[in-house]
């Protein structure tokens, strides 16, 4: 089925199952994203080569989906021109799938990574707009906020010290979205950015810090002080987190004179 997607199926063929074609095509996009993962202990030209035949095919179906005129959405504008799936799975199935694409797709924007080739980097910008019309939002911070849930359970952090794109794509994920859609998802963002900055290697808490950085700067005081977030502590380097208990408050004050130091610090770099 997702090959008959892809192919472009006659106008007049009548789908009798069209939840089984939307389940077909959630996991065509699903399986597009996964095979776009940097994988541990990657061969450059080989990953180069797969994503732009991932991004090939993905691009190819976004293409049959898409509508005349840029500025109408793609999956209305299907519907009208003669597919017999119903609008809601084609919507539902888009959506669900929506997330761990688009989070692969923002790991190809820096040109400085040596996996985000020039091709790569322009199929993956359409998607992203792709998803953005989809999702009738007005832009790509705003679209990213409304999947960021589904991303970031894409993310797999936990893994992320083996993972050579994880830290890149969690920054440039948080960097993308800014007030005040960022408000609203700081205690699932500011974990792992802290783990980062926590981390012994000088990169990984660049990293960390940029992000927190850019949190402080796109976020309300108010949602800074989200329910709960203020006991997170201290992090482990397997994914697990610390939080309550002693310590005192003078140790707290200085964790975050020592967090606000090193994040003038990275501003001062850039």
């Amino acid at each position: 089925m997702a090959v008959a997607l892809v192919r472009g199926a006659p106008a007049s063929t009548e789908v009798a199952e069209p939840e089984a074609v939307g389940n077909a095509l959630e996991a065509a996009l699903g399986a597009a994203a996964a095979q776009l993962v940097v994988p541990a202990g990657w061969d450059r030209g080989e990953y180069v080569a797969r994503s732009n035949d991932v991004l090939d095919v993905v691009s190819v179906l976004l293409s049959w989906l898409r509508p005349p005129d840029a500025g109408a959405d793609p999956l209305v504008q299907l519907s009208q021109h003669g597919c017999a799936l119903p609008q809601r799975v084609l919507r539902g199935a888009v959506r669900r799938a929506a997330g761990p694409l688009a989070l692969r797709c923002l790991q190809f924007l820096d040109p400085q990574q040596p996996w985000a080739a020039v091709a790569t980097r322009a199929k993956a910008t359409f998607v992203l707009e792709w998803l953005a019309r989809a999702l009738n939002a007005p832009d790509r911070s705003t679209v990213l906020s409304t999947l960021l849930p589904g991303m970031l359970e894409a993310l797999d952090f936990a893994s992320w010290e083996t993972m050579p794109a994880t830290k890149h794509v969690t920054l440039a994920l948080v960097q993308s979205i800014r007030h005040p859609h960022l408000g609203t998802h700081v205690a699932r963002v500011v974990p792992p950015l802290l783990q980062l900055a926590d981390h012994f290697e000088a990169d990984n808490r660049v990293h960390g810090l940029r992000g927190l950085a850019h949190v402080l700067t796109q976020v309300d005081p108010t949602d800074l002080r989200h329910p709960g977030l203020d006991q997170v502590r201290h992090c482990d380097h397997t994914g697990g987190w610390g939080g309550g208990g002693g310590g005192g408050r003078k140790k707290k004050k200085k964790k975050k004179k020592k967090l606000k130091k090193m994040i003038m610090v990275i501003k001062k770099k850039k």
